[in-house]
């Protein structure tokens, strides 16, 4: 199992959920407001000098299958968005334990 986090200018979360559907994944929470402040574009700290938030993806993947697809969509959304505050940080890691009973 793989668990992927993901944050997006809370202007890109329509988009990362069109890409989730689009691979089929159907559990995930999301984080509305998260501070942040960036490798590439502006700082986004909800503030009157830095205005702006992200949101956060948490996704927890039980085929590899579905994490392949997902990161390949992922990787080509970065090299596709136009402007550096679309862009999206992703990382994964693969979880021991994950349980809903």
């Amino acid at each position: 199992m793989r668990m992927i986090y993901i944050s997006c200018n809370v202007s890109m979360l329509n988009e990362i959920v069109s890409l989730l559907k689009k691979c089929e994944v159907k559990s995930y929470q999301i984080v509305e407001q998260a501070s942040s402040m960036n490798k590439i574009g502006d700082p986004r700290l909800n503030n009157a000098v830095w205005p702006g938030y992200n949101s956060l993806f948490f996704i927890n993947l039980e085929t590899e299958d579905t994490y392949k697809s997902l990161i390949a969509e992922l990787k080509n959304y970065n090299k596709t968005v136009y402007m550096p505050d679309e862009k999206i940080t992703v990382s994964a890691w693969k979880t021991d334990e994950f349980f809903w009973e």
